[in-house]
């Protein structure tokens, strides 16, 4: 009789032997998916910086993280920097890596905010009112049509505003919510939702002044603010960065918290 006992294991059909290894190493291949996906979203953000310069007849958010001091790569390489790198992407590629890096925190945030003037001071309560209406309501209407679309063309129709819960017109800043599903891993996560989100609501700007111009005979005044709003939102569209705070105290920058504070300005800022 053999003192060795044997493996039965590799006699189950391959199937069987499949579902076996998935849940014995659902933790690894969790793992590998989340850092494929952070690797996917970095090329993705680097394409869009190098798509999306500055172009006056199209309002898009412009990356404006740049290395610009030597204390930023060191005197060995300032030289290279300076003559030779690409301005654009190198602070994405000097980082990279604490950049898809997990962070535990960022899975607590829920909404990012983008400042803007403080328009309840600069128009009247009646008119804050209707604008706060209309851009709130046609965006949840936006939004609710754009997943419907999204149902009826699985395959075919782009995802980008899936993440989405509302939108919300405050004194000082439009909040963006996003919805319970959203997980924030690491920063390039943050960085590719700053943009597109920004993008989102250019876009819901654009569409009501497309209609105002449609229909001149309903340009009423609330109107005329809210394109002033879109003009400044337009105006200030190159992204510099963001910090972390919690809704509870606005004034916390640490790295905890469940809000988003966008930094965006009407010219490139280092």
């Amino acid at each position: 009789m053999s003192v060795i006992a044997k493996n039965y294991l590799y006699d189950l059909p391959e199937d069987i032997l499949v579902l076996i290894y998935k849940k014995a190493f659902k933790a690894t291949l969790k793992e590998i998916e989340d850092m494929r996906e952070t690797l996917d979203n970095y090329d993705r953000l680097v394409e869009y910086i190098k798509k999306n310069h500055y172009d006056p007849y199209k309002t898009r958010a412009i990356w404006s993280i740049m290395l610009c001091y030597r204390r930023d790569v060191g005197d060995p390489y300032y030289k290279y920097f300076l003559h030779y790198a690409d301005s654009e992407t190198d602070f994405l590629r000097l980082n990279k890596q604490k950049m898809c890096r997990y962070n535990p925190a960022y899975s607590s945030i829920k909404y990012l905010d983008f400042p803007i003037y403080p328009i309840k001071e600069r128009i009247t309560a009646e008119s804050y009112r209707d604008v706060k209406k209309i851009l709130e309501k046609y965006t949840s209407i936006y939004l609710s049509n754009y997943i419907e679309t999204v149902k009826a063309n699985e395959k075919e129709y782009v995802r980008e505003y899936l993440n989405i819960k509302r939108l919300e017109l405050c004194d000082n800043k439009i909040r963006i919510e996003y919805v319970d599903t959203v997980v924030f891993k690491c920063s390039i996560d943050i960085y590719i939702n700053i943009l597109e989100t920004y993008n989102f609501i250019a876009k819901i700007f654009k569409i009501l002044n497309i209609y105002n111009n449609l229909y001149p005979r309903y340009n009423l005044e609330f109107m005329n603010d809210l394109g002033d709003l879109r003009e400044w939102f337009n105006y200030n569209s190159f992204f510099c960065g963001f910090t972390i705070s919690d809704t509870s105290d606005s004034g916390d920058s640490g790295d905890s918290g469940d809000t988003l504070l966008s930094r965006f300005y009407s010219a490139r800022y280092t």
